[in-house]
């Protein structure tokens, strides 16, 4: 019995050091915890690959709640550097002394994305919330098929409504044929916001505030839509608005297209035409 009980006794005895040596090396185990972020958007990259040590690590959607929190495990402890790269961003390089045990980079890494790829053009599609007109842009490539997952570029985007006519009074009914441009109701340059939702499908979105357009009876509107978008390894939106604002009162498109073109080395633009739209 005796020889039992002693038995026991080392058995649970090296269990019980296995668990201690199981329980330092897991409180010890060096890991880095990290976000990453796009800089215009403040919301999550799509595809980025984190590599560090000779491992990677990618990301694709994340919540619309917040930035997920990655992390790397079984580092070893020194002076490192972690690259960050995703399609059509700046690859992004950044140092860390790891120690043994739990690192974690205070910052989302920002990741500044250059280009929506093969951009050829965006359609744009309105509804109406409340009173106001809600605009979706949609981007789409050289075979026209829409881009789905892209960088979020800090575009311009130049709005002008007119009372559509034709023949000389107001359209009554829906019609393109024949449709001319009436009095002008806004201009200037409306807003956007980033949608980071992972079940939206296209993400720009603006609003056209009633309170912005003049009041008339004409029954239905016409839109039109300056799009720029901007290179911005070369200029910010501060440079666009201070080229835009030299030209933002003659919104005539086509003079406004040759003077953009002046600056196609730093930006691309489009244009968009929406007839039809009901009067609020």
């Amino acid at each position: 019995m005796k020889k039992i009980i002693w038995f026991s006794f080392i058995i649970g005895f090296f269990i019980l050091m296995a668990l201690v040596v199981y329980l330092r090396m897991v409180s010890f185990e060096t890991t880095l915890y990290f976000q990453v972020r796009d800089a215009a958007s403040g919301a999550w990259v799509w595809d980025f690959t984190a590599g560090l040590q000779n491992r990677a690590l990618r990301g694709y959607y994340q919540s619309d709640q917040g930035l997920t929190e990655y992390h790397f495990t079984k580092l070893k402890p020194g002076d490192w550097e972690m690259s960050v790269t995703a399609p059509s961003y700046e690859a992004q390089k950044v140092a860390v002394h790891l120690k043994r045990g739990k690192n974690v980079i205070p910052e989302p890494v920002d990741m500044r994305g250059y280009e929506i790829r093969d951009l050829q053009r965006f359609y744009v599609f309105t509804d109406i919330e409340g009173r106001d007109i809600v605009v979706e842009l949609r981007p789409v490539n050289s075979l026209g098929k829409a881009i789905l997952n892209h960088p979020c570029l800090d575009i311009w985007i130049g709005c002008r409504v007119s009372v559509q006519m034709k023949d000389g009074v107001y359209v009554s009914e829906p019609t393109e044929e024949g449709s001319t441009y009436g009095e002008e109701l806004y201009r200037g340059n409306i807003p956007w916001e980033w949608d980071p939702s992972p079940s939206t499908t296209f993400r720009y979105r603006a609003r056209i505030r009633a309170s912005d357009i003049m009041e008339h009876k004409a029954p239905y509107r016409v839109i039109d839509y300056l799009i720029i978008v901007p290179d911005p390894r070369i200029i910010d939106s501060t440079g666009i608005h201070e080229i835009i604002n030299s030209k933002v009162d003659s919104l005539d498109f086509e003079k406004l297209n040759l003077f953009l073109d002046r600056y196609k080395d730093r930006l691309k633009y489009y244009t968009y035409h929406t007839w039809n739209v009901p009067k609020i």
